[in-house]
């Protein structure tokens, strides 16, 4: 029998070391392509509509007639429009919420979105919000009514704010987020997309956007389909 091969002492710690070392910089990058929208909720994503009056839709496959997506298939983009509320004067609330995500330093948000062209008379608006795991409220739900955001209380980015008509980029536009702008850099916690809009007119509110492209940067883990670790292996 072969004698057994046993390290010394010091050997063993350099190879902690090396191996403690080496797990610090095991961060991934997390991009969600949209490819199957319906397939979300499977995924861990949640899709709550809380527009007032409720409409007949809410987060879905993007159309490819209305607009191709930003990268890959054409239709590879989740959108949501108008009729995720009804009535004259509704209020459009309509969230696209990650799954929980395990953030760490460094994480970052990118995402690109865009409008449907040449209907600026109803403007849109889109929130983006984040929640951190272990507050008062829980990050699986931010509210009954179409104005509550529960324990998404930090946004990250605003897009056309003050819904000004024409102010929603009709093109696919690159929007980022970091630390300064309140990126959890530890813990856990969800970030969600609300299109929330209010009427400006009777029968003016939104027309349709898309999101594509939604990249977490330097997390420690992510629970996307498509993961790339920082070192650049799959």
């Amino acid at each position: 029998m072969k004698p057994a091969c046993r390290l010394p002492l010091y050997a063993l710690s350099l190879v902690a070391t090396f191996v403690s070392a080496n797990a610090a910089f095991a961060t991934v990058s997390c991009t969600e392509g949209f490819d199957d929208v319906p397939l979300l909720p499977a995924q861990g994503w949640i899709i709550l509509n809380r527009s007032d009056p409720l409409g007949t839709t809410t987060w879905f496959q993007g159309i490819s007639a209305r607009f191709p997506a930003q990268a890959g298939s054409s239709d590879s983009y989740a959108s949501a429009d108008s009729t995720a509320a009804s009535g004259n004067f509704p209020v459009l609330s309509d969230w696209l919420i990650t799954p929980d995500i395990a953030f760490a330093s460094g994480s970052t948000l990118s995402f690109y979105t865009r409008e449907l062209a040449g209907a600026d008379d109803a403007p849109n608006r889109l929130e983006v919000l984040v929640c951190v795991d272990g507050g008062s409220q829980p990050c699986t739900d931010p509210g009954a009514e179409s104005g509550d955001v529960g324990g998404f209380q930090t946004t990250l980015v605003v897009v056309n704010e003050n819904e000004m008509a024409g102010g929603y980029p009709a093109m696919w536009t690159q929007y980022s987020a970091t630390s300064a702008m309140g990126v959890p850099q530890s813990g856990s916690g969800r970030i969600a997309f609300h299109y929330y809009d209010l009427a400006q007119g009777a029968g003016v509110v939104g027309t349709t956007i898309g999101v594509d492209s939604v990249t977490i940067g330097q997390v420690a883990t992510c629970a996307f389909t498509d993961v790339v670790f920082a070192n650049g292996f799959d």
